[in-house]
C-alpha cells in the first residue's frame, strides 16, 4: 500500500486514535507531505483531507510543531501558487494554534501567517487571522504567557523592533482597500482578545488608522469602516478608547451631516450610547436638550418602521437611562417615553424583546424607592424624584403591557424576556399585588407546560423564586393554600420540576 491508498483508507474510516497510529506507523507525516507535493487533482485532495484530519489529534500536532522538515513543507505550501495549498497550510495552522502550549512554538511561523493573511482568498485569510489572534492571545495568557510570542506580535514597549504590528502599520497605507480593512479588523480583534494586547496596540498607535478610516470626508471609506467601528465599540476597552481620545463630540457631529448614510447614523448612535453608559459625564454635552443631534437620531429611529432602527433606539435608551441624568432626560421627553413604553408590546417581536431588555436594564439600575409616593405618570416634572417617576411609569404603564404579552405573545424567545421583565417589575409590593390578581398570571403561573424550551423555563422559575423571596407573605392573601404550597415547592425545585398528577390551576381567592 502506498501513501495515497493509506490516506484514502484513513479518511474513509473512523476518527479514532487507533486509525491515526495505523497510518503514521507506515507513513509518517513527512512522508504524507512528500506524497502531497507530487500529487495532483483528486489524489492531492485525498492527501490534503488526510492531513487536515490528522491535525485534529494532539499527538500529530506535536509532530507538525517539532519537525523542521514539516516547517519547510508549510512554508512551501504558503508560498504556493495553488490556492488550495495555501488554504491547507492556513487551516493546519489554525488547528495547531488551538493546541494547548503550542502557540508559543508557532512564533517561527508568524511571518508565514502574515503572508497568508494578505492572500486574495478570503477563507485562507480568515483562517490565518484566527491563528494569529490565538497566538497573540496565548502570548498574554496567564497560563501560557510567552515573551517570544508577544515580542513577535507587538515588539517591546517603546521599541522599534521588527514585529507583526509594526510591519502591518508600515504597509497599511499603501495596501488596497481590501487588505487595508482586513488589517484594521485584525487590530480591532487583537484588542478584543486581551486588555494587554489592546494597551500594546494603543501605545503603538494601531487604532489611529482604525479611527481615521471612519472619521473621514470620504463617504465610501466611511461606509466601509462602519463594521470596523461597530466592532471596536462592542467591547469595553474600545468604548473607553473613544472617551480617552475625546471622540464623542466629533462622532455626534457626524449625525448632523446631511449626507450621512443611515448605516453611519446607526453606527454612531450605537457608539455614543455605549460611550454614555461607560462615561455619563458626557451626557450634558451630548444630550443638552431634545434638539441635540443624538436625541434627534434616537427619535427618528424610534419612529421608523425598520426593526433594526427601532432596536438601535431602544438599546440607546437602555444604556443612557442607566444613569440618573439620562433617565431624567427620557422621563421628561413625553413623546419618546410613550413610544419606548409601547415598544414593549410591539407587533415586531424583535423590537418587543429589545424593549423588554432595555427596560429590565434601566429598572435594575434604579431600584424602587423604599417609601413610594403616588405620582401621576402623565405629569412628570423636575420636582418628582427620578426613581419615583420611573416606578410610577413601570407600575401603571409597563406592567399591564407585559402582562398582556403573557397571553398575547406565547413564543418561547419572547416569553424569556417577558418573565425577566416581570421579575424586575414585581419588586414593589403594590406591583406584586396587581400582578397576583391578573388573570394572565393566574392562568399561567402553575401551568407547568406553559413554557417550551430551556430559556423561558429558567426565566419563569427565576420569576417564581423572586416572587416567593420578595413577597412570600402576600401569597397567603391572594392564593388558595394548596396553590401557595405548590408555588413554594416549585421555587425550591428546578425549572424542569413537575408536580405529580394532573396540572393545577391557580385558585380564584381574592385578597
Amino acid at each position: 500500500m502506498n501513501a495515497l491508498a493509506a490516506a484514502k483508507e484513513f479518511i474513509e474510516g473512523p476518527r479514532v486514535p487507533e486509525a491515526v497510529r495505523a497510518l503514521l506507523d507506515h507513513f509518517p507525516v513527512a512522508a504524507l507531505c512528500a506524497a502531497l507535493a507530487a500529487a495532483q487533482g483528486e489524489d492531492a485532495e485525498v492527501l490534503i483531507n488526510a492531513l487536515e484530519r490528522l491535525a485534529e489529534f494532539d499527538e500529530v500536532r506535536d509532530l507538525f510543531l517539532d519537525d523542521s522538515a514539516l516547517h519547510d513543507f508549510l512554508r512551501q505550501g504558503a508560498s504556493s501558487p495553488d490556492p488550495r495549498a495555501r488554504g491547507l497550510v492556513a487551516n493546519l495552522l489554525v488547528r495547531l494554534s488551538s493546541h494547548d502550549g503550542s502557540a508559543a512554538r508557532l512564533v517561527v511561523l508568524i511571518e508565514l501567517l502574515e503572508a497568508l493573511f494578505l492572500v486574495p482568498e478570503t477563507n485562507t485569510s480568515e483562517a490565518a487571522g484566527v491563528a494569529l489572534i490565538k497566538i497573540a492571545a496565548a502570548s498574554c495568557s496567564s497560563s501560557s504567557a510567552s515573551p517570544e510570542s508577544r515580542m513577535a506580535i507587538l515588539g517591546s514597549d517603546g521599541g522599534v523592533e521588527d514585529c507583526l504590528v509594526r510591519r502591518f502599520q508600515g504597509r497599511v497605507k499603501s495596501m488596497d482597500d481590501t487588505c487595508r480593512f482586513r488589517v484594521l479588523h485584525l487590530f480591532v480583534e487583537l484588542g478584543q482578545a486581551s486588555n494587554e494586547l489592546f494597551s500594546g496596540l494603543e501605545a503603538r498607535g494601531a487604532f489611529k488608522d482604525v479611527l481615521g478610516a471612519f472619521l473621514t470626508d470620504d463617504i465610501l471609506l466611511k461606509l466601509n469602516a462602519v463594521e470596523l467601528m461597530d466592532k471596536l465599540g462592542s467591547y469595553q476597552a474600545g468604548q473607553e478608547l473613544f472617551t480617552r481620545q475625546g471622540l464623542p463630540a466629533q462622532l455626534a457631529r457626524e449625525l448632523t451631516d446631511p449626507c450621512c448614510d443611515t448605516s453611519v447614523s446607526l453606527c454612531v448612535t450605537r457608539l455614543l450610547s455605549s460611550v454614555l453608559f461607560r462615561a455619563p459625564e458626557f451626557l450634558a454635552d451630548l444630550l443638552p436638550n431634545i434638539g441635540a443631534p443624538l436625541a434627534k437620531s434616537i427619535a427618528t429611529f424610534l419612529g421608523s418602521r425598520d426593526p433594526s432602527e427601532k432596536l438601535c433606539a431602544v438599546n440607546a435608551f437602555g444604556q443612557i437611562a442607566a444613569h440618573p441624568e439620562g433617565l431624567g432626560f427620557f422621563l421628561r421627553w413625553s413623546e419618546v417615553l410613550g413610544q419606548l413604553i409601547t415598544s414593549v408590546a410591539s407587533p415586531q417581536n424583535e423590537v418587543s424583546k429589545g424593549a423588554m431588555s432595555a427596560w429590565v436594564h434601566v429598572l435594575s439600575r434604579h431600584p424602587p424607592p423604599t417609601s413610594p409616593v403616588v405620582v401621576n405618570p402623565q405629569a412628570l416634572n423636575t420636582d418628582v424624584p427620578m426613581d419615583q417617576a420611573l416606578w410610577a411609569v413601570a407600575e401603571s404603564k409597563i406592567l399591564p403591557l407585559t402582562l398582556q404579552a403573557i397571553s398575547g405573545k406565547p413564543f418561547p424567545d419572547v416569553r424569556r424576556h417577558t418573565w425577566q421583565l416581570l421579575t424586575v417589575l414585581i419588586r414593589p409590593k403594590r406591583a406584586c399585588q396587581s400582578l397576583l390578581t391578573a388573570n394572565e398570571i393566574r392562568n399561567t403561573l402553575l401551568d407547568f407546560s406553559s413554557e417550551q424550551g430551556s430559556e423561558p423555563r429558567i426565566a419563569k422559575h427565576e420569576f417564581v423564586q423572586a416572587l416567593v423571596q420578595l413577597h412570600g407573605s402576600l401569597l397567603t392573601a391572594f392564593l388558595e393554600d394548596h396553590v401557595e404550597q405548590l408555588l413554594l415547592e416549585y421555587a425550591r425545585q428546578s425549572p424542569y420540576w413537575m408536580p405529580r398528577g394532573s396540572s393545577v390551576a391557580v385558585g380564584d381567592a381574592g385578597c
